[in-house]
């Protein structure tokens, strides 16, 4: 392959990048193994990912920050990403000259260098070299500064305010109190919660996992929901209630009337399909039409003389009773 391939291979994101990153790594240590091949050690969580486990082994070779997964990725700017494989190849070049010339190398040399690698191998050898150090854990850094802005904490001021005494105190009281109420908690669930006599420490090894699992993906949903609280939600909060006009009622019953007028112009349109489809009707039959509007037309005068003939007698009746009846009071 000439240099073009390889740089396209190497500072690409891509399966083959991951690849020759974790021979590199291999070749490194060969206990680095186990680590990026969950399949040869059950112990490791399989189901976490090659770049997850990419960036541990890379942090702990104090080649980045363990938080650096865009420099695993690929996603870096190139600069970095040359500067990245140039450590790690030097790490690896040096690592197999060691082992080449471990014969001839005297035990104590060779006690020296290993401390020395075990020394710089450990997690956060890194931080050890920067100049700000982070006295809070990311998951409540967040947390008290929002407290300290609260309080009228500026960002770009580098300097945290400085807390009461009696603040602290206070603090560390509810602190205890909650403490115990979690260690009270745990006693009970320990007396509730007992482990079957019979399962085996493989099946608590992996009941343990799942578990672990389970805490790791609430945390993340959490932290998640934490997150789009923060960007999303908390700007709305905590705000005095809007000053409402008087122009609701006034579109409520504009909104009536109009739904009112919609209606009614809807059941016109019913009316004029159903007058035109009539008038098809009548102009389509004629004969039939007319001879049944005039036999329906005297039927309705037969049925009408005869409802006022009865009305007349009941009229000319009701005149002659009162004509015949005797007055109730004589002047």
């Amino acid at each position: 392959m000439d240099e073009k391939a390889v740089e396209d291979l190497v500072l690409t994101q891509g399966k083959g990048r991951f690849y020759i990153l974790q021979w590199l790594f291999t070749r490194y240590d060969s206990r680095l193994a186990c680590l990026l091949n969950p399949t040869h050690d059950h112990t490791v969580v399989k189901n976490e990912s090659i770049l997850q486990r990419l960036l541990i082994a890379a942090s702990s070779m104090c080649l980045c920050k363990p938080d650096d997964i865009e420099l695993i990725k690929g996603e870096a700017p190139q600069s970095r990403q040359i500067n990245f494989i140039n450590k790690l190849l030097k790490l690896v070049c040096a690592s197999e000259k060691r082992f080449s010339q471990e014969s001839s190398d005297s035990p104590m040399a060779s006690q020296l260098n290993n401390y020395m690698d075990a020394v710089v191998s450990q997690e956060g050898f890194l931080y050890m070299l920067e100049d700000q150090v982070d006295l809070l854990p990311r998951d409540i850094k967040a947390e008290v500064e929002r407290d300290w802005t609260r309080t009228g904490w500026d960002k770009d001021a580098r300097v945290p305010p400085v807390p009461k005494l009696e603040d602290l105190v206070m603090k560390s009281q509810d602190l205890s109190v909650e403490l115990e109420k979690h260690n009270l908690t745990l006693t009970r669930l320990k007396e509730e919660v007992t482990v079957q006599e019979g399962t085996s420490s493989t099946e608590v090894q992996g009941l343990n996992q799942v578990l672990c699992r389970a805490a790791r993906d609430l945390s993340q949903m959490c932290q998640a929901f934490s997150q789009c609280y923060q960007a999303s939600v908390e700007q709305w909060c905590h705000r005095p209630p809007p000053q409402l006009s008087q122009l609701g009622p006034a579109f409520h019953r504009v909104h009536a009337q109009l739904t009112k007028f919609t209606k009614m112009l809807e059941d016109l349109k019913a009316m004029r399909h159903n007058t035109t489809q009539l008038d098809r009707r009548v102009l389509e039959r004629p004969e039939d039409s007319s001879h049944s509007l005039a036999e329906e037309s005297k039927q309705a005068t037969d049925r009408l003389e005869s409802c006022l003939t009865v009305l007349e007698e009941a009229l000319h009746r009701s005149a002659t009773e009162f004509s015949s009846r005797s007055p109730l009071l004589a002047v």
